[in-house]
């Protein structure tokens, strides 16, 4: 996970308490998939969607499994990211670095093993969707390489899919080199008391990062981050030119951050309001062009003085 220095009221909300996800002990299969039929599966898109990194969605969903020595097969749980089934082992993870490889390949549509989801109500087939048990040291290298080609040329073509894979699989690496650049961007908050800190603490003395105790968190938590990155992104441009406002800097920072207004809609609500809950000195700006873009985007006309 990410770490940083605490800001004011930090601390998951009651109203964000863990759900049914934190424990597969009350699994309720309301679908069945194949094969790994017995395997339970867990929709890690909510954790995906609010920018929690792979390797913390991996922990966060063994943490999830409960130990049975008596039947090994339910010591293992699916894990649903980004449209790709993963399984997960309750205590193995060895090299983390080569199971998120695996996934990445899956996710740039490169797999050789399927999962079959079907509604156990209704009996209709769902979907297949890429499912990845191993990782990449039994296939070719030459495969690799001209999988590796193939999505070269993607990229030059402008290819979509690619892209969106891509910054999905890249988030933490991005994450990580935007939070560098911007480390010494002082913010300013407001309040009972005012006071302007870089959030980050010591660049030279970074405090360990300590994972995730539940799903919860690290929702909260990384809509924080998230925050804090997009405010830095600005101001750091405010600082650089005086003449532009928050509306001018907004939605470049943000995109930045390979996160977009129309695609991530309530994510950007999450971490526009959380500004706001800091009072970072410029959330009502941030938030009257937050509410102009999305009148925008929903061709919605602003409401007339009268009507207010």
């Amino acid at each position: 996970m990410t770490a940083m220095d605490k800001l004011p009221e930090q601390e998951v909300p009651g109203e964000q308490k863990a759900t049914g996800w934190e424990s597969l002990e009350n699994y309720d299969d309301f679908t069945h998939h194949s094969p790994l039929e017995k395997v339970p599966a867990v929709d890690g898109n909510d954790l995906l969607g609010n920018r929690v990194f792979f390797r913390d969605a991996i922990v966060l969903t063994q943490n999830a499994i409960p130990t049975s020595p008596e039947t090994p097969e339910e010591n293992q749980a699916l894990l649903d990211f980004g449209g790709v089934y993963v399984l997960v082992d309750k205590d193995s993870d060895s090299d983390p670095k080569k199971r998120e490889a695996a996934w990445a390949r899956a996710m740039r549509g490169h797999y050789n093993q399927e999962i079959t989801v079907t509604d156990n109500i209704i009996g209709g087939v769902i979907g297949s969707y890429p499912l990845v048990t191993d990782t990449l040291d039994n296939i070719p290298k030459e495969i690799l390489e001209a999988e590796a080609a193939e999505d070269k040329a993607k990229r030059l073509a402008g290819n979509e899919k690619i892209q969106e894979a891509d910054a999905i699989i890249n988030s933490e690496e991005t994450y990580r080199r935007l939070k560098d650049e911007v480390w010494d961007v002082e913010l300013t908050f407001k309040g009972n008391k005012t006071y302007t800190d870089n959030v980050y603490g010591d660049k030279q003395n970074q405090p360990e990062e300590d994972p995730f105790d539940s799903a919860s968190e690290a929702k909260f938590l990384m809509q924080t981050c998230y925050a804090v990155l997009w405010a830095k992104l600005m101001q750091a441009r405010l600082n650089e030119n005086k003449n532009v406002a928050i509306a001018d800097v907004a939605e470049e920072s943000l995109n930045q951050m390979d996160v977009t207004l129309y695609e991530d809609e309530e994510f950007v609500k999450n971490i526009c309001n959380r500004l706001g809950r800091y009072n970072w000195e410029h959330c009502a700006e941030l938030n009257d062009w937050y509410n102009k873009r999305i009148r925008e985007l929903s061709n919605i006309e602003p409401l007339s003085k009268e009507a207010r």
